[in-house]
């Protein structure tokens, strides 16, 4: 996957006042030079983190972020440059490798927090990076002792698989403000991680919203927050159904063709292939005749 490296136009050259102008500006504006520091991110996915990251700047003065799964800080630098945030808080166990949704495994090579904070270093100056707290752990091992404020917004963006973003959201909780926005990046891979936590809120009582933004974006807002994320981000919303739908079809059909060459039998392999459209089962067959049959 394509490393987050500093985008040559933005090094800290400016005092920290210039670049808080700057960031607070491009986020007012949802302008994806805000991510002073390229990310793993769509442009519909930055401008969709930053209407988020917009409506809480709106809501609190001084909010605390926390972020699980930063890499090299791409979605890390909006915040930490931003004037209306007062923490940022990481967490990332820093795998060598993520499984996914699909099958699939992923490698960060020199996954560390030093070299992210050396990318974000040279990128944002040093006031910007005080804010910042690191822990090499999984959110379910982090002390809740050791975090120093509760979040109001929270990005889950680590391992994307369904048992991995529920536990990590669920592991947050109690360090997350009753008010709070829970935001996942690649939510089309941990679509059934949010809604089984939307039945846990429902069981629990806890009156949230939830909206699905371009390209995979979601935004569940709690409490006192639930009606702004409606009516702020509901506007630029997708359509919830065709969304999950999409986002079901997508893993399972994955997961056929990532394993495909796993199978030993035509007829395991059949009812999955009503998952594929007419075109890419044609273009599959006609691939595996020239190469002659799977072993």
């Amino acid at each position: 996957m394509k490393e987050e490296i500093v985008s040559a136009d933005l090094r800290p050259q400016a005092d920290h006042a210039d670049l808080e102008v700057k960031v607070a500006n491009a986020v007012n504006a949802a302008d994806a030079s805000a991510f002073v520091v390229e990310s793993q991110t769509s442009d519909n996915d930055k401008v969709s983190l930053l209407r988020v990251q917009r409506l809480i700047g709106s809501r609190l003065d001084a909010y605390v972020y926390t972020e699980v799964g930063s890499h090299l800080g791409g979605t890390l630098a909006p915040h930490l440059a931003d004037p209306h945030c007062r923490m940022a808080i990481s967490i990332d166990p820093r795998p060598l490798e993520h499984p996914d949704a699909f099958g699939r495994s992923f490698v960060y090579n020199g996954n560390s927090t030093a070299r992210m904070l050396e990318v974000l270093k040279s990128a944002l100056p040093e006031s910007c990076l005080a804010k910042l707290t690191t822990f090499d752990l999984d959110a379910a091992e982090v002390p809740h002792a050791e975090i120093k404020a509760r979040a109001d917004l929270v990005m889950i963006d680590g391992e994307h698989t369904v048992v991995a973003a529920f536990s990590d959201v669920m592991s947050l909780l109690p360090v997350v403000s009753d008010n709070a926005v829970i935001s996942f990046h690649d939510a089309n891979l941990v679509a059934d991680a949010i809604r089984n936590l939307e039945r846990f809120f429902t069981y629990a009582g806890v009156k949230f919203a939830t909206v699905f933004l371009p390209d995979n974006v979601c935004a569940i807002g709690l409490r006192g927050m639930a009606d702004p994320v409606a009516a702020d981000l509901g506007p630029q919303a997708l359509d919830r159904d065709r969304f999950l739908a999409n986002a079901k079809r997508q893993v399972l059909k994955d997961i056929a063709v990532n394993y495909m060459k796993d199978f030993t039998s035509w007829k395991l392999v059949s009812p999955l292939w009503r998952l594929e459209t007419r075109g890419e089962r044609k273009a599959r067959r006609r691939a595996a005749s020239s190469n002659g049959p799977s072993r």
